[in-house]
């Protein structure tokens, strides 16, 4: 993954990136992935302690946000969503493949305003 993501940003890796998985390796995969000022968002409630030295978390000057997900919201959300109440396509205006991902960041940069929310797909 740390390869792939290297060759489609040219080595500055992510902005923003988030561990929804929430368990040591993956968080740990987040710091890697993460650009030189980028912030890792973790999702998860895993109480094994991860091997980041600060040293990782300094040089590159991440910052490290935890979410707790609106615990108590996230079931009727997508409760709502299955039930067709809420669409999420509606909000979705631009669909990129991982391997476009320049495309889309030049989209957001240079065109804002035709922009509502961009996904990124695997």
């Amino acid at each position: 993954m740390e390869e792939e993501v290297t060759r489609a940003t040219d080595g500055e890796m992510m902005n923003v990136v988030i561990d929804a998985v929430g368990i040591t390796s993956t968080f740990e995969q987040a710091v890697q992935l993460a650009s030189v000022a980028g912030t890792v968002v973790t999702l998860g409630f895993n109480e094994q302690p991860s091997h980041i030295p600060s040293f990782q978390l300094t040089k590159k000057e991440l910052n490290v946000v935890g979410s707790r997900l609106q615990t108590h919201q996230f079931p009727a959300v997508i409760e709502k969503v299955n039930a067709g109440q809420l669409k999420p396509e509606a909000i979705i205006s631009h669909r990129f493949h991982f391997k476009d991902v320049k495309k889309a960041f030049s989209l957001l940069e240079n065109e804002p305003e035709n922009v509502r929310k961009v996904v990124i797909e695997f």
